[in-house]
């Protein structure tokens, strides 16, 4: 069966939102006297681990950690209001793929982050579907969202190829039976993405990598 779906993750890939969110998190972790360095953050996120097993054992037993995700959001948000976080080609490149593609974005981001970003903006538009964080009960690396996805599209795995930039994303994409690639973020360029389809430097890239 030919591969007519593109399931898109979103931060790293079409937004340049990981640092932020980091920078959120050490922020708001801070005023708990917990330092939170970027490459133990990385080395997290690359697990997919969640913010329990991100602060020291010690820690978590008093630790409000509902209070601090709220927290941690707000801030969250207030950067995305304030910071650049455009990434080079991104519509071009969407818009260029969905005259070959359906599409669909998948991420783990909350649906409130989703639509603070791309409010008034197109990115968005060239989506047949959007399925969040907010959509499902389990965050990659499980694949719970990608399977969504693709009921949404009603298509099967092997009609469709992901695009990630993280271990976690690849993971959830594999666990899904749908082959990755992997766009090298800033972020997460560094990281092991052994099985993916291939690897781009840029977005830019994305076309020649899918033949098109």
């Amino acid at each position: 069966m030919p591969e007519e779906i593109l399931l898109w993750d979103q931060d790293g890939v079409i937004v340049d939102t990981e640092p932020w969110f980091y920078e959120a998190t050490r922020l708001t972790l801070a005023e708990h006297d917990i330092l939170l360095t970027r490459s133990h953050w990385h080395a997290c996120q690359v697990k997919g681990l969640g913010l329990e097993q991100v602060v020291p054992p010690s820690s978590v037993s008093s630790l409000d950690f509902a209070k601090i995700r709220a927290d941690r959001d707000d801030v969250y948000a207030a950067f995305l209001e304030s910071e650049d976080v455009s990434v080079d080609g991104a519509d071009e490149v969407l818009s260029y793929l969905g005259q070959y593609f359906r599409m669909a974005l998948v991420t783990n981001s909350l649906r409130r982050f989703v639509d603070q970003l791309h409010a008034g903006g197109t990115l968005l538009d060239h989506f047949e579907d959007v399925v969040t964080g907010s959509d499902g009960t389990k965050a990659k690396p499980d694949p719970q969202i990608y399977l969504r996805a693709l009921e949404l599209l009603d298509a099967s795995s092997d009609a469709a190829v992901a695009v990630e930039d993280s271990p976690r994303g690849l993971r959830a994409a594999q666990a899904a039976g749908v082959s990755c690639l992997i766009v090298r973020s800033e972020f997460m360029r560094d990281a092991d993405f052994e099985g993916a389809r291939g690897l781009v430097d840029s977005l830019r890239d994305l076309p020649r990598a899918l033949g098109v």
